[in-house]
């Protein structure tokens, strides 16, 4: 028997001991309202698998952790509820002790001012008025010229789709957005799928009307790509999570070439039906919504 193995084992069970005996604290704390009345220990038995899964810092604290396990299990309410009528499955995930608020406060962009109505955007998703005077601004537009495609595709079926990355807590999806269209358009040319540097684009494309970890849009990178001449390897250039200090871009270590960035009208389903089903996967902005936290798989 390894003693090593035997210690660890000990400091699992004891903190989950330790996390149990807290969450019970919590929840008979008073007062606390839970959506599943019902069904209190399968919420206090989701949210401790939940807190040890994420490895949550707020176990040692009585009153975060019965304001947490209340938002848990009113987001799992919700979860359940969307499964059983929508078209898309939703799962407990990181964020499912965070309320709408909290969630998004992490997500908006801080540039507010440059926004209709001066609402504020989501990172992921921001809409300047008018358009950009940088460079990335200057695109070919995609003209809708009824060309026939087909009644259905499923570009994962010929092996051109990356798999799913993670952007963290930084509001950097505009970049994988890019890369993944990107690297579906070297597969679907040169056969094979590259991981191209998402830290690369949220470290350099800051002169192209983004702002790294607060927002920017995929177009503004694939310009910025063309523009520079080349985009790394995430092997390269790895992903870091937040801003980094300055661009580390390495031209000698540059993998992909963009020859021409192609919009697609907002709101012309026609064309991207078109451009999905002839040319290859595209980059798609939209705004996050609450349902949208959890969804793990299916037609949103």
């Amino acid at each position: 028997v390894d003693d090593d193995d035997d210690d660890d084992d000990m400091r699992a069970l004891l903190i989950t001991a330790a996390l149990a005996s807290a969450i019970l604290s919590a929840a008979h704390g008073a007062p606390l309202s839970l959506p599943h009345a019902a069904h209190p220990d399968r919420v206090r038995e989701a949210f401790l698998g939940f807190v040890h899964r994420h490895g949550k810092e707020y176990v040692n604290d009585e009153t975060e952790m019965k304001y947490r396990i209340g938002v848990f299990a009113e987001n799992l309410a919700a979860i359940e509820e969307s499964n059983a009528i929508n078209t898309f499955y939703s799962e407990v995930n990181e964020f499912a002790d965070e309320t709408w608020e909290e969630f998004s406060a992490r997500l908006w962009t801080r540039h507010s001012h440059h926004h209709h109505h001066h609402q504020e955007q989501p990172h992921c998703n921001p809409k300047p008025d008018g358009q950009s005077p940088s460079p990335a601004g200057r695109h070919h537009h995609h003209h809708h010229h009824r060309r026939r495609y087909p009644e259905s595709r499923d570009w994962r079926d010929l092996g051109v789709v990356s798999p799913v990355k993670n952007q963290g807590r930084c509001g950097s999806c505009w970049t994988f957005s890019a890369t993944g269209a990107l690297e579906a358009a070297y597969a679907l040319e040169f056969g094979s799928i590259l991981s191209l540097s998402e830290q690369q684009i949220l470290d350099c494309a800051v002169a192209f009307d983004n702002w790294g970890c607060s927002g920017g849009w995929p177009q503004h990178a694939m310009a910025y790509v063309k523009f520079n001449g080349g985009i790394d390897l995430e092997v390269s250039y790895p992903y870091l999570g937040h801003n980094g200090t300055s661009c580390e871009y390495k031209p000698e270590a540059a993998a992909v070439f963009v020859e021409k960035v192609v919009n697609i009208t907002e709101g012309d389903e026609a064309a991207m039906m078109e451009a999905v089903g002839n040319a290859g996967p595209v980059s798609v902005s939209f705004e996050v919504v609450p349902a949208f936290r959890f969804y793990k798989n299916g037609t949103f």
